[in-house]
């Protein structure tokens, strides 16, 4: 039985909400533009649904590609990395044999470490395809750091490829982004695509419609508020509407939305209280200061009020919210709690 609001899998078809733009930017890059793409937000944010709505598109469209997709979750070290990558590029080139009217050979015994970057335009070139390598928490391998190791290695081979699309995603924002926007390593090989907020008003225009449609009633303000615990995140949205979904009512009324919200937030806060556990009294008073709208927290008045001690203390603060990856900064140094349920909980439980 399928279930009403699937916070499971990603969205794909007439189930997707938003990100047309951004799945009509991946398709044009990789085809019109013949480039790699970049994306990088939060985890459950939607980075798997647009890249793989794109790519589905493109096989529709009669667009003749293949898919190797590989995942750097758990990679840590230069060797795991290399190990990973021959692995899953010689599953895919013996997939593709499998699949191919004529069978094609890459030599595969005792590849050298030098030679495993260079898979995927061997087999491109071998099979006579386009080859879409799709790599998956890509911060793991920015993050590797061992003698012989640079991306600009890395990037360098994988610019003299032929017939090879890199689509690269991960979910670690400012390692990401420091790598991608700041240096711009990938300059010449990726574009980067930004993941933009769902607009309030589709959001709850799901919430409403779909529960219509099982006949059940939810009030706009009622989904709206929905929207205000989850910063109309996707992947909270359906999980606080199966919350809700659960509860023996035919009507959605507000008691009912307050019920679902304490359960959600019952469900993540040992997460969010282990993570408090792990910062200074220093850091939490930087993390308050956020939730309470500061901007300029450099500014004398701020360092005063919530006891930041001096502007570099505060740049310290900065670094260490970005390296643990609970807070982002825009180009006008604009703070940003990257877990929106994460932000809420902290406006409405811990600090309130």
């Amino acid at each position: 039985m399928e279930m009403l609001f699937p916070f499971d899998k990603p969205a794909s078809g007439n189930k997707l909400l938003g990100r047309k733009e951004e799945i009509q930017t991946v398709i044009d890059t990789l085809v019109t533009k013949q480039k790699g793409v970049a994306i990088y937000s939060a985890p459950k944010t939607g980075k798997n649904t647009v890249v793989r709505e794109a790519l589905h598109r493109l096989k529709s469209s009669g667009c003749p590609f293949r898919l190797c997709e590989i995942d750097f979750f758990n990679v840590r070290t230069l060797s795991e990395f290399i190990d990973c990558f021959k692995r899953r590029m010689l599953d895919c080139y013996e997939q593709m044999n499998r699949d191919a009217i004529l069978p094609f050979t890459v030599e595969s015994d005792n590849i050298p470490d030098a030679k495993v970057l260079d898979l995927p335009s061997i087999i491109a070139k071998e099979s006579g395809s386009t080859l879409v390598v799709y790599l998956k928490e890509f911060q793991n391998v920015i993050s590797i750091d061992e003698k012989g190791f640079r991306l600009e290695d890395l990037v360098k081979t994988w610019l003299r490829q032929t017939n090879v699309r890199y689509i690269i995603t991960g979910s670690a924002v400012n390692t990401m982004k420091s790598v991608f926007e700041e240096k711009q390593v990938f300059y010449y090989l990726t574009d980067v695509i930004e993941l933009k907020p769902i607009p309030q008003k589709s959001v709850v225009d799901y919430i409403t419609s779909s529960f219509l449609n099982v006949g059940r009633v939810i009030e706009r303000e009622d989904a709206e508020d929905i929207c205000r615990v989850t910063g109309c995140n996707m992947w909270y949205v359906k999980m606080m509407c199966s919350i809700c979904y659960t509860l023996p009512i035919g009507y959605v009324n507000h008691n009912a939305i307050v019920q679902t919200r304490d359960a959600l937030l019952q469900v993540f806060a040992p997460q969010f209280r282990r993570t408090m556990l792990e910062l200074t009294p220093n850091q939490i008073n930087f993390l308050r200061a956020i939730c309470d709208g500061a901007r300029r927290l450099s500014s004398s008045e701020i360092l005063t009020r919530y006891h930041l001690n001096s502007s570099a203390n505060v740049f310290r603060l900065k670094d260490a919210f970005r390296n643990k990856e609970l807070v982002t900064f825009d180009r006008n140094d604009e703070p940003q709690i990257l877990d929106p349920l994460f932000e809420y909980w902290l406006k409405n439980k811990y600090f309130k």
